[in-house]
């Protein structure tokens, strides 16, 4: 568009200075003719008066004679008329001489004065020529310079169809990629659902892994005293052997002994019964233990098996979004801000992105 308004712009200015020099050569032209018209008339005047002056001259040269032939011719006429007519002759003589020489300076001025007027009708009509050699140069010039101006036309005529054709294209291109970018856009939401509900989904199980984390330290604690216990039962049941072997044997060897020492016997027998029965207890216990460490085991494995496949999911959604991302930026070029211009993007926070698009707003965050 710069380079049409300068081609215009010059163009305009050579037709300026054309009609310019046009109109100069006209009134120069004029003027020569105007000189040469006014030279011939001089020319004309100063021929007829040099022409009257000429048979003047001759008419003068000729009256003497006249008057010499009248004067042999008419000797019989008397003294006195004679001598007036001598001097009469002679006093016109002198008159028409003293006129004659004048005509003659005056003749001679006027060939000065035609002289003059010639040379300066020669140099008005060299000047004349040269107007005219140079008013064809300017018509030559003219005629090219409308030539060029005519190509300059077709030229930015031309430049106008192909930029028309270029904005056409552009936006077309520009539709297109408005497409792509709301199509890459409508992903990138899909995508951030997705990730959403994926990290949702992790977070509800890495509060499950804590807690099943919290259950193998509560199985672990549970399985070091199910094992004291299990010392303790193996070391109870080692002194109800021990007991009832020395029972037996004491039973053999006193028979049936006096009250204090069936009373102890009893005591003992008691005390049997209840290492049995705190044994058996601890043994259902240790079982119970056994059974809920194996399904906690169970639990902790399925659980970490869904926490690896979640965490493989939100990697892809992840590199998704990544890609998403680098294609929206690539076919979104961001220019440098203009000054007056508001910004598309605010991106004051680190871990967010904002893209404002008319009177929308699309707000984006991200978990890394």
């Amino acid at each position: 568009r710069w380079r049409l308004e300068r081609v215009d712009s010059e163009v305009t200015a050579l037709e300026e200075a054309l009609h310019q020099s046009q109109a100069t050569l006209l009134a120069e032209a004029r003027r020569a003719g105007a000189a040469e018209y006014l030279l011939r008339e001089r020319t004309a005047t100063l021929e007829a008066v040099a022409q009257r002056a000429s048979s003047r001259e001759a008419a003068l040269r000729r009256r003497p004679l006249r008057l010499r032939s009248n004067s042999s011719s008419s000797t019989s006429v008397g003294s006195e008329d004679t001598q007036s007519e001598k001097k009469d002759s002679f006093q016109d003589r002198s008159k028409l001489l003293n006129k004659l020489s004048e005509k003659e300076r005056e003749a001679t001025e006027l060939r000065l004065k035609d002289a003059t007027l010639r040379a300066t009708v020669a140099s008005s009509a060299k000047e004349a020529e040269e107007l005219r050699a140079e008013l064809l140069q300017q018509q030559s010039d003219q005629t090219d310079l409308r030539l060029e101006l005519e190509s300059t036309v077709t030229e930015r005529d031309t430049l106008v169809e192909n930029a028309a054709t270029q904005h056409g294209v552009f936006q077309a291109e520009v539709s297109s990629m408005k497409g792509r970018v709301e199509g890459l856009l409508d992903e990138l939401s899909k995508a951030r659902d997705a990730l959403e509900s994926r990290t949702s989904e992790v977070c509800r199980l890495q509060q499950e892994k804590s807690k099943l984390e919290n259950a193998q330290k509560e199985l672990d604690e549970a399985q070091v005293l199910l094992s004291a216990k299990d010392d303790e039962a193996n070391r109870l049941g080692e002194d109800k052997r021990a007991l009832e072997v020395s029972f037996r044997s004491y039973k053999e060897s006193l028979g049936a002994g006096d009250s204090q020492q069936l009373g102890r016997i009893a005591d003992l027998q008691v005390m049997v019964d209840r290492l049995s029965r705190q044994m058996d207890l601890q043994e259902k216990e240790l079982g119970t233990q056994q059974g809920n460490s194996s399904e906690l085991l169970t639990q902790n494995r399925s659980l970490t098996e869904q926490l690896r496949c979640v965490e493989h999911q939100r990697t892809e959604l992840h590199n998704t979004l990544q890609e998403l991302r680098g294609n929206i930026r690539v076919y979104c070029r961001v220019r440098p801000v203009q000054r007056g211009s508001d910004c598309a993007l605010d991106l004051s926070e680190q871990d967010k992105m904002s893209l404002t698009t008319g009177f929308e707003s699309h707000a984006f965050s991200f978990d890394k």
